[in-house]
């Protein structure tokens, strides 16, 4: 699991949309952490996160929480926030609902299912850095998670625009699965490509055209550096 390979030894973890508690429970079990809030949305997955923590005899270091994002969790409860398994719109909508919270946070270990490049660029809004990204292939789909150190705002780096979408660490580090992640897009944006130059040319085509050529650019820009 990407997550919890990222996730700090010994901080205090908030795990938003925690589902069952699998990764709480599996971290505080390996003495990788000491104690964890286990946060989600749904009542069914809470039920059986709070069930599996009291089967493994954890319910003195795992709370388990009713909550919408990190809107039942107060500044200084956590060191490390945890988030995966949700599109990239509603991580930058949970970490924007709650400034006081992030601010107060050493880390945060973000999985965005999308958008990506949105949670990449909030991430530095927020005066987090991030320090180390994992890109993973499994069943087909790939996953990218990042570790975000708290740096404050003056030690933030910018991201340029090719950074923000594919990731600094993972370029920087020559990601084996960043590079097949590039090579199937760059088939796909080809062809996307071909497609849009044939057919009808309107303003939505034309524009469509426009950006795949940009996206298209910029995957070649970052091969270029393998």
């Amino acid at each position: 699991m990407a997550v919890a390979s990222l996730i700090p030894s010994g901080v205090r973890l908030c795990d938003v949309g925690t589902d069952h508690g699998f990764l709480p429970i599996k971290l505080v079990l390996e003495g990788h952490i000491p104690s964890a809030i286990a946060m989600d949305l749904r009542s069914g997955p809470l039920e059986r996160a709070s069930a599996h923590t009291k089967e493994y005899g954890l319910s003195d270091k795992i709370d388990v929480r009713l909550s919408d994002g990190l809107m039942e969790i107060s500044p200084g409860e956590a060191d490390c926030v945890s988030i995966s398994g949700m599109g990239g719109l509603n991580i930058q909508g949970i970490l924007n609902a709650r400034s006081d919270v992030v601010s107060d946070l050493r880390f945060m270990v973000l999985q965005p299912q999308s958008d990506i490049e949105v949670v990449r660029q909030l991430v530095g809004e927020k005066g987090f850095q991030i320090t180390r990204e994992m890109a993973v292939l499994e069943d087909g789909k790939y996953y990218f998670a990042m570790l975000c150190e708290n740096v404050s705002y003056s030690g933030v780096r910018k991201l340029s625009r090719t950074q923000a979408i594919f990731g600094p660490y993972l370029i920087s580090q020559h990601d084996k699965v960043l590079y097949s992640y590039l090579d199937k897009e760059k088939r796909i944006t080809e062809k996307i490509i071909d497609s849009l130059k044939y057919a009808e040319k309107n303003d939505r085509n034309l524009d469509r055209l426009q950006e795949a050529e940009d996206y298209l650019s910029i995957i070649n820009e970052v091969l270029q550096k393998f």
